[in-house]
């Protein structure tokens, strides 16, 4: 079952854990979970997985019918069914650290040296990607640059624009180097009203 994250749960993961949602996504799609049990009403299913990043085990609680995570809470929160110390240790132990370290460190790196000469720049709407055009490599070099730099938020908003999108819809942009992705989240700077690009 492919699994998807509704808007509530995307917003849980940014603001309780510091792994990003894509890594929740694979613990689950890679069974690094330990279940809890089923709502069998609402056919909904509690799993619980350990955070790496944050050192705790949160619940995921998932639709069976569209795998669609509904919410992520921490394991302290659950009140549904207890949950053991067992079940938090077992938590721990399946999930492969090595392989989450190695994805943060992905995530995070600067551009490679081999580097192409565009930046690919897509928008992330309900886990569907929409082309936001390219930037010039040689001039931002890397997300973190691109970020602060006036010229490079104008011409993701001259294309966000330009095809008609929403802003309160884009859940992050991604900055493609040609092979790993720089993730930054997308807002708006209220105090000064102008767009600013943060990196997640």
């Amino acid at each position: 079952m492919i699994i998807h994250f509704s808007n509530h749960a995307f917003a849980r993961v940014r603001e309780r854990l510091s792994l990003s949602s894509c890594q929740v996504k694979q613990l689950i799609e890679d069974n690094k979970t330990v279940p809890l049990g089923i709502e069998h009403r609402s056919n909904k299913t509690h799993e619980l997985f350990f955070s790496v990043l944050d050192n705790s085990c949160f619940v995921a609680v998932r639709d069976n019918s569209d795998g669609t995570i509904i919410t992520i809470i921490p394991a302290e929160w659950h009140n549904k069914w207890t949950i053991s110390i067992e079940a938090m240790a077992e938590a721990k132990r399946i999930v492969n650290v090595n392989k989450i370290e190695k994805i943060v460190t992905r995530n995070i790196k600067p551009i490679i040296t081999n580097r192409p000469s565009k930046l690919k720049v897509r928008g992330h709407i309900d886990y569907k990607l929409v082309n936001l055009g390219t930037l010039d490599i040689s001039k931002y070099k890397t997300a973190d640059i691109a970020c602060n730099h006036p010229d490079a938020i104008n011409s993701i908003i001259a294309k966000v624009n330009e095809k008609e999108i929403p802003i309160n819809s884009i859940d992050m942009i991604s900055i493609n180097n040609g092979g790993s992705s720089e993730f930054v989240q997308f807002e708006i700077d209220n105090d000064k009203g102008k767009y600013v690009l943060y990196k997640i």
